[in-house]
């Protein structure tokens, strides 16, 4: 779990089925302040498999958006 942890800190962004509860999908991405550090993250959480390509991307956009309105 430690490893997995390490490596999502390093992604642009994190999906995750079904490993923190049966039947769950999530997408993540950081939020950023004015030092580049990691202040928050969004995220969008469905039932059933997978995200399409077009949710991951949108869930990076905002998070981007709301990173650059805080100064990144």
């Amino acid at each position: 779990m430690l490893a997995n942890a390490a490596r999502d800190r390093q992604a642009q962004s994190v999906l995750h089925e079904g490993q923190f509860e049966s039947g769950l999908c999530s997408v993540a991405a950081p939020v950023r302040d004015m030092s580049s550090a990691v202040v928050a993250a969004i995220s969008a959480t469905k039932t059933g498999p997978g995200f399409s390509d077009a949710i991951e991307s949108q869930t990076l956009v905002t998070a981007h958006a709301i990173s650059k309105g805080l100064g990144a």
